[in-house]
């Protein structure tokens, strides 16, 4: 379906960064995406709180070009 090109998750010193390359319907606003992502980064994030049982707390967004970064922690 093409909604989004890539997706990439991994751990630094003590945050979890994600990056969604080309997601489609992307507001590519930074300040709107912390607390409202658009559908496709929505249904990303959905499905890492489905998967590890932990509630995730979005700390930045990034929008560099077609990527979106996200850096969060996950909480108990």
């Amino acid at each position: 379906m093409d909604v989004i090109k890539s997706i990439s998750l991994k751990k630094t010193k003590k945050q979890w960064e994600l990056i969604l390359e080309k997601p489609l319907y992307c507001t590519n606003d930074e300040t709107f995406c912390k607390q409202y992502p658009c559908p496709s980064c929505s249904a990303v994030l959905a499905a890492v709180t489905k998967a590890t049982n932990k509630k995730l707390h979005v700390k930045d967004t990034v929008h560099n070009g077609r990527k979106t970064t996200f850096y969060f922690t996950m909480k108990e």
